[in-house]
C-alpha cells in the first residue's frame, strides 16, 4: 500500500531551513523568558517544553538528512507524542498546586508551541489552530468571563496568525518553484553544452559515443538497421601547415555545416569525434541509404568550394569517409566502429576523396 506523503516544504532548501529553525527557536525563547518573567508556575512547564523542543529539532534534522518529505504518519505520531506530553504536564500541574487555571494555560502554551513547530505542513498548521481556538474560548469563558465582541476579537487573532503563516509558507514556496525552474533550465542548457563541440557547434566525443551505444541496443532490441559513416578532412594537416590554426577552425566549421547540410533527418547524429575526424550515424538505414548519405556529404563538401593549396587529390577540401552498417544481428559500439574505421582506412590507401564500405 502506498503512504501518502505530506511535504515540507522547507525542506526543499537547507539554507531555507536553518533559517526558519532559527526564527522559530528564537521565537520560542522569547516565549520561555516572559513565561517565566510573568508565571512562576509555568516557568518550569515551559523549561521543559523548550528542551522538547530542541531535542525534536535534533531529530528532524537527522530525518532531513535522509528525507526530503516527511510521510504524514511521522508527522501525526509527532503530533500525538507532543499533545500526551503536554497533557501529561497540565494534569501534573494540577496535582502538584491544584492550580484548575494552570492546566488551560499549559495546554494553550502547548499548542501554540505546536503551531510554531509544524508550520511546515498547511495540514498540521490548520489541525493545531483548531485546539488552540476551543481552548482560548473555553478559558476566556470559564476563567476569564470574556463574551461577546471582546471575545471575538481576542479569538479571531488565531485565524489571522495562521492567515499571515500560510501566506508566508505560500510565498516562500513561489520563490522555491521559481529557484528551482530557473536550476531546472540551468541544468538543460548546461547538459546541452556538456554534449556540444566548442569548435563546431555540433555534437562531441561524448554525445556521440551515448548516442551510438543507446541506438545499437535500440536496433539489437528491435531489429532495426544501424548506419555509421566515419569522416576524415583528408590532408588538414598541411591546410593548417600552410594557413595557419584560425583558418584550420574554420575549415572545420565549414565541414560540420556542411555534413548537417548533407543529412535531413532530426534522428541523425552528426559529431566532431576527433581533431579532423567527424560521424554519423544513421538510425533505421541501410547499407545503400548510407551510400547515398556519402555521396551527398562529399557533393556537398566540394560545392563548398573551400581552398586547400597543398592538398593531392583536389585544389579544395574533401573528405574520405568509411561506411559500415549493422541489420538484424546484436554487435556492440566497439564493432561498427572498428568496421567504419577500417572502411576509413581502405578510402584512404585508394586516394581518398571517396567512401568504401
Amino acid at each position: 500500500m502506498n503512504r501518502q506523503f505530506i511535504e515540507v516544504d522547507y525542506c526543499n532548501s537547507a539554507q531555507s531551513y536553518k533559517w526558519l529553525w532559527a526564527t522559530v527557536s528564537f521565537v520560542q525563547c522569547i516565549l520561555t523568558y516572559y513565561v517565566i518573567a510573568d508565571d512562576l508556575l509555568l516557568a518550569p512547564i515551559y523549561l521543559v517544553n523548550l528542551l522538547l523542543y530542541f531535542i525534536g529539532s535534533a531529530f528532524y534534522v537527522i530525518v532531513l538528512k535522509k528525507h526530503t518529505v516527511f510521510p504524514s504518519h511521522v508527522l501525526l505520531m509527532s503530533a500525538a507524542i507532543a499533545i500526551v506530553l503536554w497533557l501529561i504536564m497540565a494534569h501534573t500541574v494540577t496535582l502538584l498546586w491544584r492550580d484548575d487555571h494552570a492546566t488551560e494555560k499549559v495546554l494553550l502554551l502547548g499548542f501554540f508551541s505546536m503551531l510554531m513547530c509544524f508550520n511546515g505542513s498547511r495540514f498540521m498548521l490548520i489541525t493545531c489552530t483548531v485546539p488552540i481556538m476551543i481552548m482560548h474560548v473555553y478559558y476566556q469563558l470559564t476563567y476569564v468571563e470574556q463574551s461577546g465582541m471582546s471575545l471575538l476579537v481576542s479569538t479571531v487573532k488565531y485565524p489571522f496568525f495562521v492567515i499571515a503563516m500560510i501566506t508566508t509558507q505560500v510565498n516562500h514556496n513561489t520563490r522555491l518553484v521559481a529557484s528551482h525552474q530557473k536550476l531546472v533550465a540551468l541544468n538543460k542548457e548546461l547538459t546541452v553544452l556538456r554534449n556540444l563541440d566548442d569548435l563546431t557547434g555540433i555534437y562531441n566525443r561524448r554525445a556521440f559515443d551515448e548516442k551510438l551505444k543507446y541506438l545499437l541496443e535500440l536496433q539489437n532490441r528491435n531489429k532495426q538497421s544501424v548506419s555509421l559513416m566515419l569522416i576524415d578532412v583528408d590532408f588538414f594537416k598541411r591546410y593548417n601547415d600552410s594557413l595557419g590554426h584560425l583558418q584550420g577552425d574554420k575549415c572545420l566549421r565549414e565541414v560540420a555545416k556542411a555534413l548537417n547540410d548533407a543529412v535531413k533527418r532530426e534522428t541523425d547524429v552528426v559529431a566532431r569525434v576527433g581533431g579532423e575526424e567527424f560521424g554519423i550515424i544513421l538510425p533505421n538505414t541501410n547499407l545503400d541509404d548510407c551510400q547515398l548519405v556519402a555521396r551527398k556529404v562529399i557533393n556537398t563538401l566540394r560545392d563548398k568550394m573551400i581552398l586547400h593549396p597543398n592538398s593531392s587529390v583536389s585544389s579544395y577540401v574533401t573528405a574520405s569517409i568509411g561506411c559500415a552498417c549493422i541489420q538484424g544481428s546484436i554487435t556492440t559500439s566497439e564493432v561498427i566502429y572498428h568496421r567504419a574505421d577500417s572502411a576509413l582506412y581502405r578510402a584512404k590507401e585508394q586516394g581518398r576523396n571517396r567512401y568504401c564500405i
